[in-house]
């Protein structure tokens, strides 16, 4: 059934999909071990390893590591999700480090430092260009604050265990980071890897960009849309989980459809918001839902015979909404389904 949606009415429907996600993966161009030490006089900037959290001495270590997101994504490119993943080659604490991400606010250079293997844990003598505790570049260009300078609020967090893959899941200010890097890459200076620097010999090493282990560095897994365009999320949940799918013109004057498929005489709610939340959250038991409390109804409707309900928006035709992102998902009330209600992956949408 066609219903009419929130700012929007209906016009004719373009057969045309919008173009779907697209995922890059990207190494770092620059990534080192932050070593503390009052005279800054420690680095290791083209070594093999970083390290992360305290040792036994009770130093601290934190990585620091920058990926060129705006040379490998077009200009206008939309965000998506991203992923860090890093290797943890050596660890000595048991169980698993929470450790957090921290925006870089001031740009630094990697450096030509080379501790090599066996005394990567301490860095060596800090030469022109290092980062060093206190250095963006030795010997003269300062952080702010020694230990680096970087947003106080954590943009993601990773569980390091003792040996093996660590994965920073996408969260919402990680997506806010890559696509703040892609629109302003000035103000690209990376993320700083640190734990809470509470425990003793709690620090990991990880393989850096460097490593001689194929495939073990660092890499950003970032999922992306160019205006027009638009992206699935996540799953949804019920007996069958509830799809949701777009089709038609996702630009200026055009119009698009949002298309709900699930049980015969289920009601459905669709819902709009600004963008996603990451990482969702577990509104019922395996269900997860990725818009927040800013989300508006485009009202209910019934899924047919077919098990299938059309909500039809026409976008106005003017220039104001080029590059407007929009959230949908949709809850299903169904009493076949568990709890009576199932929600439908997400979908994110720009419109060009």
């Amino acid at each position: 059934m066609q219903i009419h949606a929130f700012l929007l009415s209906v016009l004719g429907f373009a057969v045309a999909a919008p173009a779907q996600a697209q995922l890059t993966t990207l190494v770092p161009v620059a990534d080192s071990t932050l070593y503390e030490d009052p005279a800054g006089a420690f680095a290791n900037g083209a070594g093999e390893g970083l390290f992360v959290g305290r040792i036994a001495s009770g130093l601290r270590r934190r990585a620091i590591v920058k990926f060129d997101v705006a040379a490998a994504l077009p200009a206008g490119a939309r965000v998506v999700e991203v992923e860090l993943l890093v290797t943890v080659s050596r660890g000595f604490a048991p169980g698993l480090v929470k450790t957090s991400l921290h925006r870089i606010t001031t740009p630094w250079s990697e450096g030509p430092s080379d501790a090599t293997l066996f005394r990567e844990g301490q860095g060596i003598l800090s030469v022109a260009g290092d980062n060093t505790w206190l250095h963006t570049s030795f010997p003269s260009a300062l952080w702010t604050v020694p230990g680096g300078d970087y947003a106080p609020t954590a943009s993601g967090f990773g569980f390091a265990p003792t040996l093996g893959p660590v994965v920073f899941a996408s969260t919402t200010a990680m997506v806010a980071d890559v696509q703040q890097w892609i629109d302003a890459p000035a103000t690209n200076a990376g993320w700083c890897m640190r734990t809470d620097e509470l425990v003793n010999q709690d620090a990991r090493r990880y393989e850096s960009r460097q490593t001689s282990v194929p495939g073990a560095g660092p890499r950003l897994r970032v999922r992306w849309i160019q205006p027009g365009g638009s992206a699935a999320v996540g799953a949804g949940c019920g007996a069958p989980a509830p799809t949701l799918a777009l089709g038609g013109a996702l630009q200026v004057g055009g119009s698009f459809t949002a298309t709900i498929q699930g049980n015969p005489g289920g009601i459905v709610a669709l819902l709009l918001d600004g963008g996603l939340v990451q990482p969702p959250v577990e509104a019922l038991p395996s269900c997860f839902a990725f818009l927040g409390a800013t989300a508006v109804s485009a009202g209910l409707a019934l899924l047919d015979g077919a098990g299938a309900a059309t909500y039809a928006f026409a976008i106005p035709p003017s220039p104001l909404f080029s590059g407007f992102t929009v959230g949908l998902q949709a809850a299903v009330f169904d009493a076949t389904q568990p709890l009576g209600i199932g929600v439908t992956n997400a979908v994110l949408a720009v419109v060009l």
